[in-house]
């Protein structure tokens, strides 16, 4: 387990790192855009955040069938990008450092139907897909235990509603790697929420699904906890705050869709 010490020192050149990157973009230098980064995100429970209001917002995705309206609950759930690891290969890097989701609730009446999903765990899967639970929020993580850090690609990332979701257990056990935890050897088990791009409407503006092909297919995991939690300071389209974490729960897989069955 790495000392809270050395956690800091890896925040930190995390944050040095990304500030590189804000320099060479600045210059013309840097990545292609246009681009999505296909990361997988570690979710934690959000443990202590200060109470707001519930907010009106306007979502429309592949499943709605039109923009629906919705109010967002408290913040529930902190996704840091996180690094995956299977039989001592790296088959999940992560592709920007700065992304971050945060969930809350956006219930909404059921739709139910099936879905194929396809990513890393499986090819054509059948997911059985239900209620909206949540919306997936680009957040950026702006401090970590009192030390300044600059996570923040919001700009550039998907926003997402997420439905209740059941299907067959991935079975696969993997090695993951974040800025809070790691590495850490889980079991990926149950399919749990299935994430569609969203166009999302608030006070703030609206909010254009920009890569309409990436969906998050989140599956619950299983492993040993370390006891250790981070104070965070965040902001999104909903908020700045200081949230504590908890306990992981989720792992959110970039994943591909199709509505049809595939060929046998």
């Amino acid at each position: 387990m790495q000392s809270e010490a050395t956690r800091v020192v890896r925040l930190t050149l995390f944050g040095l790192i990304a500030a590189v990157g804000v320099f060479f973009l600045s210059s013309g230098v840097a990545q292609s855009q246009g681009r999505a980064d296909e990361n997988h995100f570690r979710c934690y429970i959000i443990s202590s955040q200060t109470p707001q209001p519930a907010q009106s917002i306007t979502l429309e995705d592949q499943f709605t069938g039109g923009p629906v309206s919705t109010l967002v609950g408290e913040p529930v759930m902190i996704c840091p990008p996180t690094e995956k690891t299977i039989g001592g290969e790296v088959v999940g890097p992560i592709e920007d450092e700065e992304e971050h989701y945060a969930l809350y609730p956006a219930e909404g009446p059921a739709l139910p139907q099936t879905v194929w999903v396809t990513n890393q765990f499986g090819t054509g899967v059948p997911w059985r897909i239900t209620n909206p639970k949540y919306v997936m929020v680009p957040t950026a993580k702006l401090t970590v235990n009192g030390v300044t850090v600059n996570f923040d690609d919001r700009r550039n990332m998907n926003h997402y509603r997420c439905y209740a979701a059941n299907g067959p257990r991935a079975g696969a056990r993997v090695t993951l790697d974040d800025q809070f935890n790691g590495p850490d050897d889980v079991r990926v088990t149950t399919p749990t929420l299935f994430c569609a791009p969203a166009e999302k409407v608030s006070t703030q503006g609206t909010f254009p699904i920009l890569f309409p092909d990436l969906h998050l297919a989140c599956y619950e995991i299983r492993g040993k906890q370390k006891t250790q939690q981070f104070t965070i300071g965040v902001a999104n389209q909903f908020e700045e705050d200081t949230w504590q974490t908890g306990p992981w729960v989720i792992l959110c897989a970039p994943s591909e869709k199709s509505l049809t069955a595939p060929n046998p």
